[in-house]
């Protein structure tokens, strides 16, 4: 479950950061309010989620 969420965050900003090339939404401010800390937030989480299921007893 871990890994498979660890997977699909940064999937899903991916999929985000190609619909807003597609269908660009000219606010700055949106747009500095969203990127960088969502980008930073999915990558933290994958990365945690991947390290918490690596420590799980077999």
């Amino acid at each position: 479950m871990a890994i498979a969420l660890g997977l699909f965050l940064p999937l899903v900003w991916l999929l985000l950061t190609v619909v807003k090339l597609f269908f660009w939404i000219p606010i700055q401010n949106f747009e500095q309010l969203f990127h960088w800390p969502l980008l930073w937030l999915i990558l933290g989480a994958g990365l945690l989620s991947w390290l918490l299921s690596g420590d799980r007893p077999r």
